[in-house]
Parts: C-alpha cells; sequence; structure tokens
C-alpha cells in the first residue's frame, strides 16, 4: 500500500508520521463470508481496536465477496 501512495503522491513524506498514525489504524480480518461467527469476532475486534486506540466509532468496510455470491 505504502509503495501505491509514494507513487500517487510524491509529497508523501513517511518521516512526518501521517503515514505511520494511519497505518497503524489498518487491520485485516480473515473469515468466510457465510460463517456468521466471524462477524461476531469481527464485532469484538473492532470494540478492542476502537477502545484501545479511543475512537469514536467510525468504521469503514472492505468486503471481497467473490461472484458466486451476488
Amino acid at each position: 500500500m505504502l509503495a501505491s501512495l509514494r507513487e500517487k503522491t510524491p509529497n508523501l513524506s513517511e518521516a512526518d508520521g501521517a503515514w505511520q498514525q494511519f497505518a497503524s489504524s489498518l487491520f485485516y480480518h480473515v473469515g468466510s463470508f457465510d460463517d456468521e461467527a466471524r462477524y461476531s469476532a469481527l464485532g469484538a475486534r473492532l470494540d478492542q481496536v476502537e477502545r484501545s486506540l479511543g475512537l469514536p466509532g467510525n468504521r469503514l468496510y472492505y468486503l471481497a465477496a467473490g461472484p458466486g455470491y451476488f
């Protein structure tokens, strides 16, 4: 991701800490699309992250799903 940002944002400076701050708030959660327990685990993980970082609960999701789920 950082390499892509460097390509698209020539003025990006890693030294100013903006990238490190942003990157530290990115998380990846693996689960099967049809496994309901994974959604509960995701909710618990998000709650834990929000508490530890003092976040107000704003969430952005990216859900990758195969064509067979449409």
